[in-house]
């Protein structure tokens, strides 16, 4: 009986010791304001590109201008063929628009996927496509598109 009491009493003990451990730590506030938890560098950095509305808009109007210098009007060729396991999707645009502010008249992208033999059918622009060898399936459409060169970037380091 006696060496029960005791063993309680060192339990309760023990918890209480715990309990004191924890609650400074829980009670203990880790916030600082911003100022104290930034680096003088990166408050500095953000001061000096933080940019007011006026300025938001007018690069709004400047990338906008641009985009629409650089849209032109063609007719999308897409081939999709299937050979050697992978199915091969090749693009050309064709302008013969007068506006074309590009003087962008082909433009052609290729990219093959890799297609493992147990796919029969695929689904391509909502349409079954099987995937047998020399399979090829043709879709024109005409679409509206931004169009640049390597030469004429769009000057992000301009407008941000």
């Amino acid at each position: 009986m006696i060496k029960n009491k005791f063993g309680i009493k060192m339990l309760i003990l023990a918890i209480l010791l715990v309990s004191m451990a924890f609650v400074p730590a829980v009670s203990a506030s880790f916030e600082k304001t911003n100022e104290q938890q930034m680096p003088e560098e990166v408050k500095e950095w953000i001061e000096k590109n933080t940019v007011d509305e006026e300025t938001k808009i007018w690069r709004a109007k400047q990338t906008e201008q641009w985009m629409q210098n650089h849209t032109v009007n063609v007719t999308s060729t897409t081939t999709y063929k299937y050979y050697n396991g992978q199915l091969e999707i090749k693009e050309v645009y064709t302008s013969k628009d007068p506006e074309n502010k590009a003087k962008v008249n082909d433009f052609t992208k290729i990219s093959k996927i890799p297609i493992s033999a147990k796919d029969k059918i695929t689904i391509l622009n909502g349409e079954s496509f099987t995937l047998e060898e020399g399979n090829e399936k043709v879709i024109v459409t005409e679409k509206t598109v931004v169009i640049t060169s390597q030469t004429d970037p769009y000057p992000w380091w301009d407008y941000g």
